[in-house]
């Protein structure tokens, strides 16, 4: 086995699916005119739900590790791939 961080490949769970599809939906649906206070309802509940799953997600996270990863880190590669990360945004 190589030396250094290892990934650990977590299967799916059932509450990621139902976070990415909340979302996935949510962004797809075009704006509709409607009352101000069904807006901010649903602002409220974009909130909410992005909340509880950054919360979910977060409690998954080794944070002690994830230091420890970036400490060793080659940070040339984490630039470039922010920057590939960066273009990508900009032209797709």
């Amino acid at each position: 086995m190589a030396n250094g961080p290892q990934l650990i490949n977590y299967p799916f769970s059932r509450i990621s699916f139902l976070c990415t599809q909340f979302t996935l939906i949510m962004a797809d649906t075009p704006p509709r005119k409607g009352s101000k206070t069904g807006r901010i309802l649903k602002l409220l509940l974009k909130i909410a739900v992005a909340g509880v799953c950054i919360w979910y997600v977060s409690g998954k996270i080794d944070f002690q590790k994830a230091g420890a990863a970036l400490k060793q880190a080659n940070w040339w590669w984490l630039g470039a791939a922010l920057l590939t990360f960066i273009l990508s945004k900009i032209f797709a």
